[in-house]
């Protein structure tokens, strides 16, 4: 290794499944840092999204795997900052990561948390005594911790963090690639609304065709199109059933996860993405800045770190969770007034350029990296 390099350890999953945390952990190893060098080992948990927060055998001999494979690296490479992203508000998920940490902490002069699944603090309450111990034990003063905005709950700041910092996520701009999307053959005069995420309760997806039952008996004209995978077989049935119940086959889709060009082209027929989030770990909604980047103006509740990136009556419009008239009535503002939309669609790429791409990602989480290893001494 060469000589005043900082070597990190980075443990995470990249894709797939194709969840914002993951995505994130794939860009930061993608990048190149004069004085950083970064040893990925990976996380494969869940391989599917409906497999998040459940527990099995094979979960329990890769929890040995990525302990073993931490420690060898750590090894190898010389690391001495642990990178390492907590998880979400599962029991299980929780406990893996005390067990994770707990293990392999003690072999690193130093540790970086990078909440991109947030509320943790809120949810260690709620564990039994031993586990909080356990849990103050292996999260508890580490050398940095990351937060994604300043909407989100300071869970560093609960496990007594010495540094304490905001970075939002930033993503590569696809500006190129979307705007070769030929949709002259696919684009109608309908007003295309756009969901795309985990099909979950707390996603806010229920409130959403909710919302869509109520324009449909308006009449307002819309399609609906609900990209991503069901959390459970139950939610699909809930789904589904709604669906029936309502009349809305004709305009609502689920054409499953879209990755791809196939993503891309789904904004690019998109005239307003949808976000009607209350989902328990969500910081930032990376599916956000996707939709600023191609121009399209955002409908999203005022939950988390969402308002940071909408900004109300500029970049889209911010409703209360779990209100569908509320979410009604904000689509039915932008749908009745497309030169408000396309206005709005415009700000939010403004916004991107100016604070949420890649290059803004990576420079952050250099200074980060540089700085922890001047202040704690080199």
């Amino acid at each position: 290794m060469r000589e005043n390099v900082i070597s990190v350890l980075v443990v995470g999953q990249v894709p797939p499944p194709f969840g914002g945390q993951a995505i994130m952990i794939e860009n930061l190893l993608r990048a190149h840092y004069d004085n950083i060098q970064l040893v990925h080992v990976p996380m494969r948990f869940s391989r599917e999204m409906d497999e998040i927060g459940t527990l099995n055998v094979r979960k329990v001999f890769h929890l040995v795997y990525v302990v073993a494979s931490i420690l060898s690296q750590r090894r190898k490479h010389g690391c001495r900052v642990l990178y390492y992203p907590p998880a979400g508000h599962t029991k299980i998920a929780i406990v893996r990561d005390i067990a994770i940490l707990l293990l392999v902490r003690p072999f690193f002069e130093k540790l970086v948390l990078h909440f991109h699944a947030s509320g943790l603090s809120e949810h260690i309450h709620y564990l039994p005594a031993p586990l909080r111990w356990l849990a103050s034990k292996a999260y508890g003063r580490p050398d940095c911790s990351i937060r994604l905005s300043e909407l989100n709950p300071d869970d560093g700041h609960f496990f007594g963090s010495h540094q304490n910092i905001i970075i939002p996520n930033g993503i590569a701009d696809v500006g190129p690639e979307y705007a070769g999307i030929d949709t002259s053959h696919t684009r109608t005069q309908t007003n295309r609304l756009l969901y795309m995420g985990l099909l979950g309760e707390s996603k806010g997806v229920m409130v959403l065709l909710q919302a869509c039952s109520q324009l449909k008996r308006q009449g307002v004209d819309f399609d609906l199109v609900l990209a991503g995978h069901p959390a459970s077989e139950r939610f699909s049935t809930t789904l589904n059933g709604f669906l029936d119940a309502h009349g809305m086959r004709e305009c609502v889709h689920t054409p499953g996860v879209l990755t791809g060009k196939d993503k891309w082209a789904a904004f690019a027929n998109a005239d307003i993405l949808c976000y009607p989030t209350f989902f328990e770990s969500e910081t930032f909604g990376l599916v956000v800045l996707e939709a600023m980047q191609c121009r399209l103006p955002v409908v999203a509740t005022n939950w988390r770190g969402v308002p940071s990136l909408v900004r109300h009556n500029h970049t889209g419009l911010i409703v209360p969770t779990k209100d569908s008239d509320a979410l009604a009535d904000a689509i039915r503002t932008l749908i009745s007034d497309p030169v408000l939309a396309k206005d709005m669609g415009r700000q939010g790429r403004q916004d991107y350029c100016d604070r949420y791409t890649l290059a803004h990602f990576h420079a952050a989480m250099e200074h980060m990296f540089l700085s922890l290893d001047t202040e704690q001494g080199g």
